[in-house]
């Protein structure tokens, strides 16, 4: 992802958990959890906009994304162990809006 975005250690990279909970079943409109990397200046938009108490929800442009990978830490962590016990494989694609996203092959 940081090569294909020609990322280097100067640059910065927020980290933005989207999605629902799956353990919250109150919301029959629930989305799978996802973290995405997005531009520094797409977080900060997010952050500053909790901390004035707007609730900040809907999709996040594409050309504000780096990449996405299954929810983490937790969700991460349980996908990691599911690829050792299962033998998945698993990849970098493009997505239709241009940005990597971790997908099952």
């Amino acid at each position: 992802m940081l090569q294909d975005q020609n990322l280097g250690e100067d640059n910065e990279v927020g980290i933005l958990m989207v999605g629902s909970s799956m353990d919250d079943l109150r919301f029959a409109d629930r989305e799978p959890p996802w973290t995405l990397f997005v531009k520094p200046v797409r977080l900060k938009w997010v952050v500053q906009g909790q901390s004035a108490g707007f609730g900040v929800r809907g999709e996040v442009p594409s050309d504000q994304i780096y990449g996405q990978i299954p929810a983490w830490p937790d969700g991460f962590f349980d996908f990691l162990s599911a690829i050792i016990m299962t033998g998945k494989t698993f990849a970098w694609q493009r997505s239709r809006k241009g940005f990597l996203v971790l997908s099952q092959l």
